[in-house]
């Protein structure tokens, strides 16, 4: 496993020469002693990580499979046979100049990709039952081709809820599987676990509950998630016809878990409740005392803002899985 340990004594080996001569700067801060120095560019090398992971999801023709592996999108393989055919690998020359530089990496026009043609673009259109000819502009096509995929995705999430709902013991297994997954932070990167995290709630939900669950995160080409839910509403919506169920999630603690959920997640659940009643729910690795007491004054005063009085349980993670396996047992025999 290459653990924490490993990593290290591997970037000492690396660093050995600047370790020796006890020349402990970085770009943005100077370190003190060795162990900073390792820390600090064990982080660099991190979030380096990260950024490669992002930028390859963020093209759409690489998938993640549940926070362990990389794969080629299935839908996407011709444009991947297109890349390896037809666009140049060759290493570009590290000296060239900064003019140089930047008319290499910001040209929009390079590298010519599959669907920077219109026949490919109507072909591959097409061939997911869309619809496209030449006279058309290349941008309305793209676009096009851009909704259909858009479509695509939430159609995979609508799958994956019809088959949630049959609650069968291999998802059951699978949701408390991920949970532990990311409890022993086996999701990589690390970025990424919070992601799962409101996913998996959203499974787990969408499971036990009768209602209509929306989760609000963002899904790739294979329906797993990329993103968690952007601002301006809760993580997860259940609708129960009378009233709304708004689930918070995080992975936070402490201080900074009042600081990123506090305001937020009160907000959503109160502009909700002016539409229907409304009950909230944050659910979290641990407590932090003043979400707590937060909460708590806010769920024993009467409030214009929130039509009424504002309505919170917060629960630990440990006690959801818990009551997850309770029910599970109970649909399943």
């Amino acid at each position: 496993m290459f653990d924490y340990e490993t990593q290290l004594n591997v970037f000492k080996e690396l660093y050995n020469d600047i370790i020796q001569l006890g020349d402990f700067r970085t770009r943005e801060t100077e370190t003190k002693t060795a162990e900073e120095y390792m820390k600090k560019k064990l982080r660099n090398w991190g979030d380096y990580t990260d950024s490669i992971f992002r930028i390859l999801r963020a093209t759409g023709v690489v998938v993640f499979s549940k926070g362990r592996t990389l794969t080629i999108s299935s839908e996407r393989i011709d444009e991947i046979k297109y890349i390896l055919k037809k666009v140049d690998r060759e290493i570009v020359c590290t000296d060239m100049n900064r003019n140089d530089f930047d008319l290499y990496i910001s040209n929009p026009h390079e590298p010519i990709l599959l669907n920077d043609n219109k026949d490919s673009l109507i072909k591959t259109l097409e061939s997911i039952g869309s619809f496209g000819n030449n006279k058309e502009d290349i941008y309305v096509l793209k676009h096009r081709l851009n909704q259909q995929r858009i479509f695509r995705k939430q159609k995979k999430v609508d799958d994956e809820t019809l088959r949630l709902k049959a609650r069968s013991k291999e998802d059951i297994e699978d949701i408390l599987q991920t949970f532990e997954a990311i409890s022993q932070k086996e999701i990589e990167p690390a970025s990424m676990r919070p992601t799962f995290f409101e996913w998996n709630i959203w499974r787990a939900m969408t499971m036990i509950n009768h209602g209509k669950v929306k989760g609000n995160f963002t899904v790739d080409d294979s329906g797993m998630p990329i993103s968690t839910a952007g601002g301006g509403k809760s993580d997860i919506i259940g609708d129960y016809g009378k009233f709304n169920i708004g689930i918070e999630v995080t992975l936070s603690t402490g201080q900074k878990q009042f600081e990123m959920e506090g305001e937020p997640v009160s907000r959503h659940i109160g502009e909700m409740q002016v539409e229907k009643p409304t009950f909230g729910i944050f659910i979290a690795d641990s407590l932090n005392e003043t979400v707590i007491n937060h909460f708590y004054t806010l769920s024993h005063q009467k409030s214009k803002i929130y039509n009424g009085y504002y309505n919170e349980a917060w629960r630990i993670r440990k006690w959801f899985i818990k009551n997850l396996k309770s029910l599970s047992v109970r649909y399943l025999f």
